[in-house]
């Protein structure tokens, strides 16, 4: 008798750990949602979504070919652009001032023991005039 109440308690207990399961909150999309994201059907705008599927030979193929890129190389564009390597007339920049303590120059603070705190301060988008120039405060 004993032995049926265990085995009743351990499945009950194995259905309940299991069903657990499915209520965890989880992180991304289903799967569902990434092979439903290239339709069209819905009201908001979707980025479209490349379904690659690896197997062993070519994850082993990308393991053997891997190399050091450029960041240039991802975009496909390099020379097409325009791009040389530098910046260029136009080109808008995003600038950040990071202060080491005290940082007071861009609104650090000072702590109750006199001591300041490093400070990193976002500037607004610069773009570079025509003299191949942009404007940033106190340099």
């Amino acid at each position: 008798m004993k032995l049926i109440k265990l085995r009743l308690l351990l499945s009950l207990g194995l259905v309940a750990s299991l069903a657990a399961c499915s209520s965890l909150p989880t992180s991304g999309p289903s799967h569902t949602a990434v092979l439903e994201a290239n339709s069209r059907n819905s009201d908001k705008p979707l980025p479209e979504v490349n379904l690659v599927e690896l197997d062993n030979g070519l994850v082993q193929q990308l393991y053997q070919t891997q190399q050091s890129q450029q960041f240039s190389g991802f975009l496909g564009t390099v020379g097409s652009a325009g791009y040389a390597g530098a910046v260029n007339v136009g080109d808008v920049l995003e600038i950040s001032i990071w202060e080491a303590p005290p940082a007071v120059l861009f609104g650090g603070t000072f702590s109750s023991e006199g001591q300041g705190s490093g400070h990193l301060t976002q500037l607004p988008a610069q773009m570079v005039n025509q003299n191949g120039t942009v404007t940033v405060p106190f340099v």
